[in-house]
C-alpha cells in the first residue's frame, strides 16, 4: 500500500496545515482534527518543533492510503 503524509504544526491553540487546494487552513485544535480525520488522516507521530531549534511549535504527521490513479 502506498500513502500521502500532510504534515501540520499545533501553535498554541490552533492547528494550521495546507488544505487540499495548497492554502494554508488554521482551525481550532479539535476542528482541525475532526476535520482530517473526516478526510481519511491518520495522526502517525508527533514532535516538539522546540528541540530542533525552531519555535514554531509541535509538528504532527499525519497519513492516509493514496489514492489509486
Amino acid at each position: 500500500m502506498k500513502w500521502e503524509y500532510l504534515v501540520a504544526t499545533l501553535q498554541g491553540f490552533s492547528l494550521i496545515f495546507d488544505d487540499e487546494e495548497g492554502s494554508q487552513d488554521k482551525r481550532s485544535i479539535r476542528g482541525g482534527l475532526d476535520h482530517l480525520g473526516s478526510l481519511g488522516w491518520e495522526l502517525v507521530t508527533s514532535s516538539d518543533e522546540s528541540l530542533l531549534g525552531s519555535p514554531k511549535g509541535i509538528m504532527l504527521i499525519f497519513k492516509r492510503p493514496r489514492h489509486q490513479q
